[in-house]
């Protein structure tokens, strides 16, 4: 009998020891369930969880999102507006978000947007952006290949390695996010550029005044005031 209750209590702790080793081993294991940590590429850290460029407050209270065509005049005219706002209330709460919506009447403007999201690659964005805008009048008009040859200059006089931007510019994934991001557009109802959201909701202004007093309003409400 003796033996028998000596070979019982042998089953059991080599049951319990199986069993602790399964736990541990389990223990070891990710948690399918658990969130994924995914390295970023720091050169894709700047763009936003959506398919746009963020500038502004890190935290925002507000974000304003602006739907934009390189080549559409307009776009042009509101960009500088735009950045002067966020440079004023970015410490208020306030973030801009670019998303790209090139116009089917616009020759170039898909290129223009391909080729600003190749410099952001190398984190000049929105130094592209900028030139892209300022020299709007100048580009707008002239050939497909004098047009490709100035935003090499831009790339070069940015200090891009232009060999590398060239490539990137030919990188399909970079025509799809643009395709993307006029896709997002669409389901915004996106009907003309520029098209403004303040906090996912469409903003009509019929001055930069107004549009000013908006913002101010939207941070306010956010902040409690």
């Amino acid at each position: 009998m003796k033996q028998s209750l000596l070979l019982t209590l042998i089953g059991v702790a080599l049951a319990a020891l199986v069993g602790w080793g399964i736990w541990a081993n389990e223990q070891g294991k990710p948690d399918p369930n658990a969130p994924r940590t995914v390295a970023l590429d720091p050169a894709a850290v700047a763009r936003a969880e959506t398919t746009g460029w963020r500038k502004g407050a890190e935290n925002p209270l507000v974000v304003l999102v602006a739907y934009e065509d390189f080549q559409c005049p307009a776009c042009a005219s509101t960009a500088p507006i735009i950045s002067s706002l966020v440079d004023v209330y970015a410490s208020q709460g306030l973030a801009f978000e670019f998303r790209h919506f090139p116009l089917s009447q616009h020759s170039k403007a898909v290129q223009a947007s391909v080729a600003a999201e190749a410099a952001g690659r190398q984190g000049k964005f929105w130094e592209f952006h900028d030139r892209l805008y300022s020299t709007q009048q100048a580009w707008s008009t002239e050939g497909r290949s004098a047009f490709t040859e100035r935003l090499a200059g831009y790339a070069r006089d940015l200090g891009l390695d232009v060999a590398q931007w060239e490539r990137d510019t030919a990188d399909k994934a970079l025509a799809d996010l643009v395709s993307d991001s006029a896709a997002n557009g669409r389901r915004d109802n996106v009907r003309g550029t520029p098209f403004l959201l303040i906090d996912g909701k469409e903003v009509t202004y019929a001055t930069y005044a107004e549009l000013e007093q908006k913002i101010r309003a939207a941070l306010r409400e956010k902040a409690g005031l």
